[in-house]
């Protein structure tokens, strides 16, 4: 009998959320857990979620003894998707819901669900991965929770390059996130224009898919990106495997990530470069402040590329050669997988000694 049963959009997306959920699902592989996956956003994923909600129930009549772990979707018409899977907790399961975004404060406050979203986390174990939601969560009674840290994907890790750039190379900054406008990649794209523009020898490189949001749809994000690509000095070189991703990031001088995406949580693209002991530029929003933490950054606080453009020079100029490998050290410790692991069993050792 399965004791542990996953509940999770399809894994096959490159993000960060499905990164974390498919090491989740790797490290409960001994348990023998029940995969309840569906696809989104057409008639097979709701004949997936009709099919998932039978295969719960079913579980239920044979055994209530069962633990419910909700990959929880980070949209309103997400949360509808996932209620099959919160109904349980009415049925006996016990509940895990991991939250990967922000906006579930603003699922909580929406006039529409806040009231049945409470009602159902309320009687959950909640996940979160930064301590800036600690607050407003138990602001909203919501007591039974636990701050699981993501992790830094991989061991071996060199982070004694200097932090400054070689005279006689263009300074690379690298994004390493998906292509969403309100993440800022189009300001640090226009900011990289202006510097070069005045003679400063910069180089951006892009990864990443390009993705609507609430600021600009799909097709203009497209468009937008083909704009800025066709600068000798912004490099697309599109969605890049692990061990790519490591050697571009090893290259790097700057990491920027001036978000203000609504979901944003705490970026594997920031953790990653603090574990690479890389200068970083952020925007000035809990999210980002909590996921650095004392890790030293640069942050912005408007949503405008002369800010960025500010930042980036302050870095440019730095002639100092400046040590990062103990806040590097420090960030492996904090982000290591080994950690993430520990955390992780241990929510779900304690529930299982419970239904024992």
């Amino acid at each position: 009998m399965n004791k542990i049963t996953i509940w999770s959009c399809d894994l096959s997306q490159q993000n960060g959320q499905n990164i974390v959920t498919r090491e989740v699902c790797e490290l409960l592989e001994p348990l023998r857990p029940k995969y309840l996956f569906y696809k989104s956003g057409s008639l097979r994923g709701v004949i997936n979620i009709i099919n998932n909600l039978c295969v719960l129930l079913t579980l239920n009549f044979k055994s209530k003894n069962n633990i419910v772990y909700v990959v929880a979707s980070r949209s309103k018409l997400g949360f509808l998707r996932d209620i099959p899977a919160y109904i349980c907790s009415l049925l006996g399961m016990k509940i895990v819901i991991h939250f990967h975004g922000s906006d579930v404060i603003k699922l909580i406050n929406s006039f529409l669900f806040g009231k049945l979203a409470l009602f159902f986390f309320k009687r959950a174990m909640v996940i979160v991965p930064s301590s800036h939601l600690i607050e407003p969560l138990l602001a909203h009674q919501i007591s039974n929770l636990c701050v699981i840290e993501n992790f830094c994907n991989f061991s071996k890790i060199t982070s004694e390059k200097s932090a400054v750039h070689d005279n006689d190379k263009s300074f690379i900054i690298f994004w390493n996130s998906n292509i969403i406008h309100s993440k800022g990649v189009f300001l640090l794209a226009e900011a990289v224009l202006k510097l070069n523009l005045e003679g400063f020898a910069i180089k951006l490189i892009l990864s990443g898919l390009p993705i609507g949001d609430e600021l600009l749809n799909s097709q203009s994000t497209i468009e937008k990106l083909n704009d800025y690509a066709c600068h000798s000095c912004i490099d697309y070189i599109g969605r890049i495997n692990h061990e790519t991703m490591k050697i571009l990031l090893n290259r790097a001088n700057l990491v920027c990530l001036p978000s203000w995406y609504k979901s944003e949580c705490q970026p594997l693209s920031i953790i990653e470069a603090m574990c690479f002991g890389k200068r970083i530029i952020i925007s000035n929003t809990s999210a980002m402040l909590a996921t650095v933490n004392d890790y030293p950054s640069l942050i912005i606080s408007a949503f405008s590329s002369d800010a960025l453009k500010h930042q980036i020079m302050k870095v440019f100029n730095d002639e100092e050669i400046i040590s990062m490998q103990p806040h590097a050290d420090k960030a492996r410790e904090r982000f290591s997988k080994e950690l993430f692991h520990e955390r992780i069993l241990t929510v779900f050792n304690n529930l299982m000694s419970e239904i024992i």
